[in-house]
C-alpha cells in the first residue's frame, strides 16, 4: 500500500454494520428517532414537494453564504458533505492518492 498509512491502520476490521430489523422496534443503535421527524420539518418538506424534480445546487452557495455569514468565515472556508462519512472521505482524498 502506501508509506503514508501504517500498517496498524491498514489492519483495522472493517466496521459491523447493524442488524436488520424486523417490525416496529426502536433501533437506537442505528441513530434513529423512534419520535419521527418534527412536524415543521414534515411542513417544510411538503411546501418543497413542487420543486422534488429539481436538481440541488451542487454548490451549496445559498447555505454556505448563510453560515459564512453567522459564523464570520469566507465560504472558501466551509466544506460541507453529506454527512459525516463524506466529509471524511473528502479529508482522506486530500492526503492520500
Amino acid at each position: 500500500m502506501s508509506p503514508l498509512i501504517p500498517e496498524y491502520i491498514l489492519d483495522i476490521p472493517p466496521y459491523p454494520l447493524g442488524k436488520r430489523w424486523q417490525g416496529d422496534e426502536v433501533r437506537l443503535s442505528a441513530n434513529e428517532n423512534p419520535l419521527g421527524p418534527p412536524p415543521r420539518a414534515l411542513e417544510e418538506i411538503k411546501r418543497c414537494l413542487g420543486r422534488i424534480h429539481r436538481y440541488p445546487d451542487g454548490a451549496i452557495g445559498e447555505l454556505k453564504g448563510a453560515l459564512a455569514q453567522h459564523l464570520g468565515l469566507r465560504e472558501g472556508n466551509i466544506v460541507l458533505g453529506n454527512g459525516s462519512n463524506e466529509v471524511i472521505e473528502m479529508v482522506v482524498k486530500v492526503f492520500l492518492r
